[in-house]
């Protein structure tokens, strides 16, 4: 008990230990608030930003020969182009893009549906995802049996396929009427 101090000076150290945490923790995020205020006042957004840039210039002679390239007055060079004057191997691999692109659109689109319909098909019979997950545990089978000269290893957790095959077979027993 001698060196113990009272209980007012410990809380009093203590108020100024959280003083300090808080004023190292927050003097980062207001130096940084205040820098980047001082920045914008100083060095302001390039008047114009929201409008297109202009296009660098181009003069041809009559027959289209190039007689002068000009860079655009910011001095970047840049060329508005018409789809005729794209190469055509380009402007195909920005279509076959497009095209990969709307094609998973649709594929995703259509595995909702389907997930949908399966959801409905079962109702409140069985769970919709376990059927999902058994469908594809078994595609994923048939892909792997598909080729020759193969050893598969199925990890432990493959006790879950057979988990699932058990949940469809459930399933279809829930949905088929017994036939006598």
């Amino acid at each position: 008990m001698v060196n113990e101090k009272p209980v007012h000076l410990r809380r009093r150290r203590l108020k100024r230990w959280l003083k300090r945490a808080f004023i190292i923790a927050a003097a980062p995020a207001v130096l940084f608030f205040t820098v980047f205020h001082i920045a914008v006042a100083v060095w302001p957004y390039p008047a114009g930003i929201e409008r297109q840039a202009a296009d660098a210039t181009y003069i041809s002679d009559i027959q289209g020969r190039p007689l002068a390239e000009l860079a655009a007055p910011d001095d970047q060079w840049r060329l508005t182009l018409l789809e005729s004057e794209i190469s055509p191997h380009l402007l195909s691999a920005i279509l076959a893009a497009e095209g990969q692109a709307e094609a998973r659109l649709r594929v995703a689109s259509a595995e909702a549906q389907a997930i949908q319909m399966v959801a409905q098909a079962i109702g409140a019979a069985g769970n919709p995802a376990q059927y999902l997950i058994a469908q594809r545990y078994l595609e994923s089978l048939s892909s792997i049996a598909t080729g020759a000269n193969k050893l598969v290893f199925l990890p432990f957790e493959a006790s879950g396929i057979m988990a699932s095959l058990g949940g469809i077979k459930e399933l279809l027993n829930a949905q088929t009427p017994a036939v006598k």
